[in-house]
């Protein structure tokens, strides 16, 4: 049985206030009648209605302060302070420990404290913990949150003694907590003192999303990434530990990047900061410049592209560096903000000057690799 909540009592004597202020001012009204005034019904009813719209609009303009008082008389009333060991949904607690049971039927634990070492459902813990429910025909108990006294796994997951947290809902079986030890997932492999955030696919458990903070460098797919904060899905987001070839694209160390894995299994560059100096076409790109070498979700890597070997509508980007310089068949590029776009057949440039300005100008130019002309159209703001 689940208590009546006070946000349904108030819902109810909003209800009531409908009813009893018509019938208070009807009653009142009555009064008018010297015959009706004088008998016991009106001299005993007028008072009891306006007392009873009294109290509902006092309960009704309280409502925020009696919820919560009722809510901790009902809390305080299902934590249980033990001065000896007792069971409780079959759970063993040790004497010291608080448990706080649930509201509702069953009352099942729901938190409590553990003064002790205690292994409950099936790890070691101490100190507050949190039990919650998976599953709906099979329900199944699970620790949610809790201290960690030791060593322990959880999904799979070597976690070091410490604070955890473990959540699972129709979609994902999500574990935080610090890495014990060195840890691979496929292609990724994370080094023992990471903080991890781990949420794994419940449909696909091969499909995993990783946030974290590694305290030495580390490695995914052969991408060789820094210590430090990362993400991880389908491919690592980190700062490079060195500079290193990527899909053929040269990627600086000590920049963020952005790698995954396509569905065809080769890799590719949604973002990179160049290490050298890239050319393809004739043109080259300058070191420093933002690369994004994916569309579609398609990898393009550095051969296909050097070979204008692209399909309509593929292209790979490139920001130049702020206050880069560029001379291309006749024409400068120079700007605020330079980007390019290579095809297989044209190479396309947006030029901002003074973007944050009162006078911006805008450059659009695409760049005919057959017969090396430009066409510009220029646009003042």
């Amino acid at each position: 049985m689940v208590p009546l909540s006070f946000s349904d009592l108030v819902a109810f004597t909003l209800l009531a206030l409908l009813i009893a202020v018509p019938v208070t001012i009807i009653l009142a009204l009555l009064g008018i009648k010297r015959s009706i005034r004088r008998s016991r019904f009106w001299r005993y009813g007028l008072p009891i209605c306006v007392a009873f719209v009294l109290l509902q609009l006092m309960l009704l303009f309280n409502h925020g302060d009696i919820e919560q008082a009722y809510a901790d008389a009902l809390r305080q009333h299902y934590t249980h302070h033990l001065s000896e060991p007792k069971v409780y949904d079959g759970l063993q607690f040790p004497a010291g420990a608080t448990v706080v049971l649930t509201t509702w039927e069953p009352h099942t634990v729901s938190t409590g404290t553990l003064p002790v070492e205690t292994m409950l459902l099936g790890l070691p813990v101490h100190g507050d913990f949190s039990i919650d429910v998976a599953g709906y025909d099979k329900p199944v108990r699970y620790l949610s949150e809790g201290v960690l006294s030791r060593v322990a796994e959880i999904r799979g997951v070597p976690c070091a003694a410490g604070k955890f947290s473990h959540r699972v809902d129709s979609s994902k079986d999500s574990v935080d907590c610090t890495l014990a030890a060195d840890h691979a997932i496929g292609d990724l492999v994370l080094p023992a003192g990471t903080r991890a955030s781990l949420a794994f696919d419940v449909d696909r458990p091969g499909d995993v999303e990783v946030f974290g903070d590694a305290p030495r460098d580390w490695s995914a797919l052969g991408v060789q990434c820094a210590k430090g904060e990362f993400d991880y899905y389908g491919g690592p987001k980190c700062i490079l530990a060195r500079n290193q070839l990527v899909a053929g694209y040269p990627l600086a160390a000590g920049q963020e990047a952005s790698i995954y894995r396509t569905r065809h299994g080769e890799l590719a560059v949604t973002k990179g900061v160049l290490a050298e100096n890239f050319e393809v076409a004739g043109v080259r790109v300058p070191v420093g410049s933002t690369i994004e070498a994916t569309y579609n979700g398609d990898g393009i890597d550095a051969d296909r592209l050097r070979h204008h070997d692209l399909g309509e509508g593929e292209y790979v980007g490139f920001e130049l560096p702020k206050g880069a310089r560029m001379e291309l068949a006749g024409s400068v590029l120079e700007g605020d903000f330079i980007s390019l776009s290579v095809r297989a057949s044209s190479i396309s440039a947006h030029v901002v000057v003074d973007p944050e300005g009162e006078h911006t100008i805008i450059r659009d130019g695409e760049f005919d690799l057959a017969t090396r002309q430009w066409n510009w159209k220029t646009y003042d703001d």
